[in-house]
This record gives C-alpha cells, structure tokens and sequence, in this order.
C-alpha cells in the first residue's frame, strides 16, 4: 500500500501559500514583499576592540621572546 503524502510538504501547497500571500499584498492586507530583505544593523568599526585585541596579542608576543631570549641567554 503506497504512503499517502502529507499536504503540507507538497508543491501544490506552497504554490497556494504564495498566491495567497500575493493576493494579501495586492489587497493591502499585507505591506511587505515576500522576498523583503532585512537591512543590516549597522555595525561600527570596533576600534577600540580592534585597539585592545592588537595590545593584548602584542603582550603575548613580546612575552614569549622575552621567555624565549631567557632560554637562550
């Protein structure tokens, strides 16, 4: 006996859910495209984050060849 497909995974149904959407929108029902893209936050460039990763990466780095100068002399 062949399983009976469920409704709401077949492409009849998103083709229905896309007309009624395009139907609200034309009504004035709905006030977005159905492909709206989101805009971005806006995002500022992290300066000082981008300061004080680059001071603690170089206080890394200028204690491993202090350590390293040790070793060797």
């Amino acid at each position: 006996m062949p399983k009976e497909h469920n409704s709401s995974f077949s492409g009849d149904h998103v083709v229905d859910e896309i007309v009624e959407h395009i139907i609200m929108e034309k009504t004035g029902v709905l006030h977005e495209h159905i492909t709206a893209v989101k805009p971005k936050p806006e995002v500022g460039d992290g300066f000082l984050f981008n300061l004080l990763m680059y001071a603690v990466v170089g206080t890394e780095l200028w204690l491993i060849y202090k350590e390293i100068l040790a070793i060797f002399y």
